[in-house]
């Protein structure tokens, strides 16, 4: 599909405008999501200092709690790269970085810059750093061992792609994002190597073969699907509303803790509209444009295995093509 999705996007937002002009006043910033930023920071550190004597405790708490912690400061990050919490830009990514500092990687910049561009060639290979690149679409394949390792290592192929695909600008604002999370990964690991395992393994996991990471297989491919779903159809016949893009929402509970970031046919749709409006967005829309049977109704690792061991889902998928197996 390319960029085509994306012009998709485009269309539906001025279809949904010209019905439901009123979705205009959903548009803007919600200063509220600081507070989620800081609870968020308070909540990893406080965590990580009660461990910080225990390995055992550090490693049972990773496992299963700092993952979703930092998918959480993830979704924060998304947020702010949208420019969706304050008036001010600045005043976003400043936020960004502070949240960014327990997540010990520094991606809050990065992020910013690169992620306007998934939303701008959606499925584009080589623009949207969220699709594999050709070889490594080829080299996975549909292989359910291949994509077992794919998601494991995903924490290391992510950003090894987008930094292939897209330029990095330097700047004062990424230069600090580097001193804050090295500064303070640093200072963790001196006073702490319990209290930096929890939060070592929360990063990884987070992007890895891990519950909480299974956004990753649901964001833009579709693991549940019947053959009325991989049939072809011709665009030009099909409404606007029932068009097939590769952009899934999911509306489950998870959403409450993750900044809603489970709405995302909503959000390709308004990326100027903040998580605090994107429900009501979807209730004024309604069910034909944001219907309940085409989103996903759990997010965990259901769904990671589905992705892996389902022979007629590969990497393609990512960019709206359909499997070898698919085809045949």
């Amino acid at each position: 599909m390319g960029s085509g999705d994306a012009e998709v996007h485009q269309r539906r937002r001025q279809a949904i405008q010209q019905e439901f002009p009123e979705v205009l006043k959903l548009v803007g910033p919600d200063s509220r999501t600081q507070y989620f930023a800081y609870a968020l920071v308070i909540v990893q550190a406080t965590i990580a200092y009660f461990v910080k004597d225990s390995f055992l405790g550090a490693i049972l708490l990773g496992l299963t709690i700092s993952p979703y912690v930092d998918f959480a400061v993830l979704t924060l990050i998304h947020e702010v790269s949208h420019s969706l919490v304050f008036a001010y830009p600045l005043y976003d990514r400043l936020l960004g970085i502070f949240t960014n500092a327990v997540f010990l990687a520094p991606v809050s910049e990065v992020f910013r810059q690169h992620h306007n561009m998934h939303h701008r060639h959606l499925g584009d290979v080589k623009k949207d750093v969220d699709v594999p690149g050709e070889r490594e679409m080829k080299a996975i394949g549909n292989s359910s061992v291949l994509k077992t390792a794919w998601l494991i290592f995903s924490v290391f192929i992510l950003p090894i792609r987008s930094m292939k695909k897209l330029p990095v600008y330097w700047s004062l604002m990424m230069v600090l994002n580097w001193v804050v999370c090295l500064g303070f990964t640093f200072t963790v690991l001196y006073f702490s190597k319990p209290a930096f395992v929890y939060l070592i393994m929360g990063m990884i996991l987070s992007q890895s073969m891990h519950p909480a990471n299974a956004r990753q297989v649901q964001r833009h491919i579709k693991v549940y699907f019947t053959e009325k779903d991989t049939a072809e159809k011709d665009d030009a016949n099909v409404p606007l509303h029932e068009r097939r893009i590769n952009t899934f929402s999911y509306y489950g509970g998870l959403n409450f803790l993750t900044l809603n970031v489970g709405f995302h046919v909503e959000h390709h749709d308004f990326g100027n509209v903040a998580w605090t409006r994107l429900p009501e967005l979807r209730r004024i829309a309604g069910e034909k444009w944001y219907p309940t049977n085409n989103a996903y109704k759990s997010r965990g690792f259901k769904e990671i295995f589905a992705f892996i061991t389902n022979p007629r889902i590969s990497l393609a998928d990512y960019a709206g093509r359909v499997s070898p197996a698919r085809s045949e």
